[in-house]
């Protein structure tokens, strides 16, 4: 199995796969852009091609091929290796997976059973007619239908379950365990979950199925509209985006995503030519909806219902939104209640709406103004009091003077006296620790850093310029360096793995990283990677001078550190009460050798 490992990662180019998702550009040797784990305007995303690694200094992200799939598209590291040996063409013979992994993988293919048991009912079955009539009257394609793989699920009570039991052969462990069916506590029975209802399939963003979302066709029927997979091991409600996984390649290519609250919305938006959309779950957008975004698009325009709930959601779409930098605009909905009606009613309108979007800030504040009566005192004071909030959100202070002159002219007020209720509400709010609040860091005074660390971090850098060196070069340096062991375990670890290998082997960085034990990999890579983010230039250029000047100041902090850890012993046996003769004469010892390099750290 090790070998396996060792073969797809040599096999799988690094920079390559990384590239698919990351824009990278060349630094030196090595390759950099902006992290795809954190939010930064500074790129600090390093990959080096010669040990096949990553290292992010911002969030402290790191590792090889596997890591990164593992963490993009969070899968388990038997998925990343499935999908990696899929790429680089090995056939994983020899890999035997957990039950865990097992389980997991009967999970999925449970699930996209059922999406194909579902879209042939719709599509092939005469019970399903109820359902293609449902589609044709709501203006839904066969065309689409097929793309985001519509189905039926039969109003009875156990069809689902007798296809995956009975003829599939699943067990009823792992139906329940994806919230296919239901347990009666009284009877211990189980039955279908969806039962007569048009089903969407909701999938990841590698586009596996995880869960689905069923839709009652008859509006009169007395149950809920909407009923969904329960939270299980694979689905979680806030984490998924209705059409991602199949919308992808436009949301790419447009540079941004429309979002809508609805499955028949972003189909109809779908259908009219306005392909980058997709919907969320009620009105709902989530942290972990903008970080799958933020991943693929910095522009995401809220295309949500005009009603409270709608209001309130795109304000809190801003705070969720702003740390990972996204542009978040508006899509004022005319022509209609929803988009699936304006799409299904007027396309081209549709399709000039999506092309015309307003700021966040226009939105609320229009919001705060809608239905109030600006000719009375009461409905300026109600208006005044649903702006400013608004208003004291803008951080950019230009953008905020031009919405406070817009908001002042709408309620036929001098801007000065609307900026003077602006001032009671953020004294108020910072008083409070209200919502908008401006916190302003600090300064703090740095922390010394302890002797140790100061050790440890020039022994890092020694290595760094020894993994950027030539075979005499790395000779010549680790003879300087002498016998004395370095503080930190690891980077000793790895000083004396590359001192065995440059005896047997010509020093070259990428054979070198191929011998390096797998848990000194991480060590390898962030001690060749110190001072590139450091420094912005090649280290090759200025080797020897760096060296010297480094080795001579990791001696002084090795003889600074000595000093310290002497003067705490005899500290420790000058305070004991009664001092024995040992005592005497260690502390005797220890004075004579305090002296000795004293005197040595001064010549």
């Amino acid at each position: 199995m090790p070998d396996q490992i060792q073969d797809i990662k040599s096999a799988v180019d690094i920079i390559q796969l990384i590239s698919e998702h990351v824009h990278l550009t060349k630094a030196g040797k090595n390759f950099r852009g902006l992290c795809p784990f954190h939010s930064e305007k500074t790129p600090s995303f390093f990959v080096t091609p010669d040990i096949q690694r990553f290292k992010c200094f911002g969030c402290g992200k790191a590792g090889d091929v596997f890591n990164f799939l593992q963490e993009y598209d969070s899968l388990t590291f038997a998925e990343a290796l499935q999908q990696l040996a899929k790429r680089a063409g090995i056939t994983l013979e020899k890999h035997i997976f957990s039950q865990e992994d097992v389980h997991r993988q009967r999970l999925y293919e449970v699930l996209s059973l059922t999406r194909e048991y579902y879209h042939y009912v719709l599509t092939e079955h005469k019970l399903g007619q109820p359902a293609r009539d449902y589609l044709k009257n709501r203006g839904i394609t066969q065309e689409t239908i097929t793309t985001f793989k519509l189905g039926y699920a039969l109003n009875a009570w156990d069809a689902l379950c007798k296809y995956l039991i009975d003829k599939k052969s699943y067990t009823q462990r792992e139906v329940e365990d994806v919230g296919l069916v239901v347990r009666n506590s009284a009877t211990g029975n189980t039955y279908d979950r969806f039962r007569g209802r048009l089903m969407f399939p909701l999938t990841d963003a590698q586009g596996r199925v995880v869960g689905f979302s069923g839709r009652v066709l008859d509006p009169e029927i007395k149950e809920a509209k909407y009923i969904n997979s329960p939270e299980t091991f694979l689905y979680h409600k806030s984490e998924l985006l209705f059409g991602y996984s199949t919308v992808k390649s436009f949301i790419r290519k447009e540079e941004e995503v429309i979002v809508v609250e609805g499955e028949i919305d972003a189909l109809s938006s779908y259908q009219a030519g306005v392909k980058h959309v997709v919907a969320i779950k009620g009105s709902a957008f989530t942290d972990q909806h903008a970080k799958l975004l933020a991943r693929t698009v910095k522009h995401v325009i809220l295309a949500l219902d005009a009603d409270a709930a709608g209001v309130e959601a795109t304000r809190r779409a801003i705070e969720i939104a702003k740390p990972y930098e996204l542009n978040i605009r508006v899509l004022a909905l005319i022509g209609g209640k929803d988009p699936d009606e304006i799409a299904k009613e007027n396309p081209k309108l549709w399709r000039e709406m999506a092309k015309k979007t307003i700021s966040v800030f226009e939105f609320l504040l229009n919001a705060a103004f809608e239905g109030q009566d600006l000719k009375t005192g009461e409905g300026m004071r109600v208006a005044t009091q649903q702006a400013v909030p608004v208003l004291a959100s803008i951080n950019n202070a230009v953008e905020q003077a031009h919405y406070i002159e817009n908001a002042a002219e709408r309620l036929g007020v001098r801007q000065d006296v609307l900026e003077v209720e602006l001032r009671k509400y953020i004294a108020k709010q910072r008083l409070g620790g209200g919502l908008y609040t401006r916190h302003v860091p600090q300064p703090q005074k740095k922390k010394e850093m302890q002797a140790e660390q100061r050790v440890t971090k020039v022994e890092r850098y020694l290595l760094s310029l020894l993994l950027h060196a030539n075979q005499e070069f790395v000779e010549k340096a680790l003879d300087d360096l002498g016998k004395e062991p370095f503080l930190d375990s690891a980077l000793e670890k790895l000083r004396v793995h590359l001192t065995v290998y440059t005896k047997k082997h010509t020093f070259s960085l990428q054979p070198f990283s191929r011998s390096v034990p797998q848990e000194l990999q991480q060590v390898l890579s962030d001690a060749y990677l110190e001072q590139e983010f450091e420094r912005d230039q090649e280290i090759e250029d200025h080797l020897e001078k760096e060296w010297t000047q480094t080795l001579a100041l990791y001696k002084q902090e090795r003889l600074t550190l000595h000093l310290k850890q002497i003067a705490d012993e005899m500290d420790l046996l000058e305070k004991k009460s009664e001092q024995t003769e040992e005592d005497q004469q260690n502390l005797e010892k220890l004075q004579k050798e305090f002296v000795r390099l004293s005197i040595a750290q001064k010549s």
